[in-house]
């Protein structure tokens, strides 16, 4: 397989965000386009992050869209109105926000770390591999330490959008790869919790604070 599988169906949808609208987002299976996707480029000679970033955006514009169908779905139930969840607006405004179906964030989480560790792994020099080591970190642990350390990230990325939107090759400017990629996995919780909104500016990430809190 090769980059022309990534220009194809399943696969396509990764790396072009329009084609999301055009499906219903429970129907696309987030964690198997990842580890499909993980493979693919695993047999590349040469890793284009370019890829890995428009995969990881799009992946979280499908959870997104997701919660919002969710969202949707239970507001209509209330009116008693049918609904179609192909074809739903792209923000919603809801006060309360219910757990269901965690099973696909986690999903999403663990396609994400392979992703990184994959990423690390092709960067970095060949080391000899031990008889035995300890098995990997839970992924509840990986998201434990993650929302720790979300917090801070978090009040000191709106601390520099109160000057106006920042992009996303700046704000990872001196990082090394596995730091910056940290940093966009908090982007994603971030925007799939209204705090930031995304765009995609040709190889850059446009960074934009919600109203309200900035």
């Amino acid at each position: 397989m090769s980059k022309e599988a990534i220009a194809k169906e399943p696969l396509n949808i990764l790396v072009n965000p329009d084609l999301i609208r055009k499906q219903k987002p429970w129907r696309i299976d987030i964690a198997y386009l990842l580890n499909l996707f993980l493979n693919v480029i695993s047999k590349l000679e040469s890793l284009d992050l370019r890829l890995c970033g428009s995969a990881a955006l799009s992946s979280a514009l499908i959870y997104r869209l997701k919660v919002e169908a969710l969202f949707l779905t239970e507001k209509m139930s209330e009116e008693k109105r049918p609904v179609d969840i192909g074809d739903i607006p792209f923000l919603l405004s809801m006060p309360i926000r219910y757990e269901l179906h965690t099973t696909s964030v986690e999903d999403l989480i663990a396609a994400l770390q392979r992703l990184i560790e994959e990423i690390t792994t092709r960067t970095e020099p060949e080391r000899p591999k031990p008889v035995s080591r300890e098995p990997a970190f839970e992924i509840d642990q990986f998201i434990n330490r993650l929302r720790e350390s979300l917090e801070p990230f978090k009040a000191s990325l709106l601390e520099m959008l109160k000057s106006g939107p920042i992009l996303f090759s700046t704000l990872i400017k001196g990082k090394d790869l596995v730091e910056a990629a940290r940093v966009f996995i908090f982007l994603l919780f971030l925007a799939s919790d209204g705090v930031v909104f995304l765009e995609q500016l040709e190889e850059d990430l446009l960074i934009t604070g919600a109203q309200g809190f900035v």
